[in-house]
């Protein structure tokens, strides 16, 4: 009630047409809101649908009624793709910063919100030093 995010809806207005196609079952802004779920619980797709279904205060937050069904899971990323990963970032960004400024966060959830786990390049082991680690293995197997 502190946040207004109607902006969402202003900034991804170009990606739906009033007069073409079928009317989406869900506004840009309820599939923010359903982004920011998943980021706070850190969770997939299909687990976002689950939380959606199940989680009252999920539901509140989106928007929905107790009674609505949750969006399906493919939903959530045909709509980052729809549009763009860049722009859905800059949006997503515009909203946890809207959240912080706020103050709805505590210190240790603020944590979630300004950091992101990434997977290092260093952490992923090249195909040459598998062969390596294969090789060597095989070697000691031979001893053996």
């Amino acid at each position: 009630q502190r946040i207004n995010f109607k902006f969402i809806d202003e900034e991804c207005k170009d990606c739906y047409s009033l007069n073409l196609g079928r009317p989406t079952d869900y506004t840009p802004e309820q599939m923010f809101m359903g982004a920011i779920v998943q980021y706070y619980f850190d969770i997939s797709d299909r687990k976002l649908e689950q939380e959606i279904s199940l989680n009252i205060q999920a539901k509140w937050f989106i928007g929905l009624e107790i009674d609505d069904t949750s969006f399906d899971y493919s939903l959530i990323s045909k709509f980052r793709s729809k549009l763009g990963y860049e722009r859905f970032d800059k949006i997503f960004d515009q909203i946890l910063d809207k959240i912080i400024k706020a103050n709805c966060l505590t210190d240790n959830e603020r944590l979630l919100a300004d950091t992101t786990a990434v997977l290092a390049d260093v952490a992923i082991p090249k195909s040459v030093e598998l062969i390596k680690q294969e090789i060597g293995r095989a070697s000691c197997r031979e001893r053996v």
